[in-house]
């Protein structure tokens, strides 16, 4: 393994990781040293060790807890290491981001709905998940009402709750029972 490598779709000549002349629309990675090679970060050591400061803003707080609760590995898989290094096995189900989405909000808001009605948020296909009241519902119902401060205790709704709604959207194709259709594989990566 290698050092992770930082990678994000360019928006807006941005990758949010230092390189503010990249191609909309490429996936840029910065900081991983050899490309070729699979990059690996262990989520648990780091956000383990780092809490947010005093005076951060709410989301610095969600983002470090957020890796505190989930914990586990982050790789970086890039481009350039495809088929040299690494190499996608099977592809099980492919689905919108969108979709996801959807899905796993529904089942954040249906498991906390007294946490978005205290907020005065609306739910379900009436819901603006960039209303900052929204957007604290859905950490406070996943975190819990302290993950926002310094020192907080990271609680919200029970890992397995949030694992289970994650992978919903891949166990059914049914939108009418929490599933997501699924989409083509490209054939690069059809294994």
């Amino acid at each position: 393994m290698c050092r992770y490598g930082r990678c994000n779709i360019c928006v807006n000549h941005t990758d949010h990781h230092g390189n503010n002349s990249c191609s909309n629309g490429v996936y840029d990675c910065t900081g991983c040293g050899d490309c070729e090679r699979v990059g690996r970060w262990n989520i648990t050591q780091i956000f383990g060790q780092r809490k947010c400061s005093a005076g951060e803003p709410n989301y610095m707080c969600w983002h470090e807890n957020a890796g505190v609760k989930t914990g586990g590995m982050w790789y970086s898989t890039t481009s350039i290491g495809y088929n040299v290094t690494w190499k996608v096995s099977k592809v099980l189900k492919r689905i919108s981001k969108s979709c996801h989405d959807n899905v796993l909000n529904d089942h954040v808001e249906q498991s906390n709905l007294e946490i978005f009605k205290d907020a005065g948020c609306r739910v379900g296909d009436a819901r603006n998940t960039t209303d900052p009241r929204w957007i604290a519902a859905f950490y406070n119902a996943t975190l819990g009402p302290d993950a926002a401060r310094p020192g907080g205790a990271v609680a919200g709704m029970p890992l397995s709750q949030l694992v289970a709604a994650w992978m919903a959207p891949f166990q059914s194709s049914d939108t009418t029972k929490g599933g997501c259709p699924s989409l083509p594989i490209p054939s690069e990566v059809s294994g």
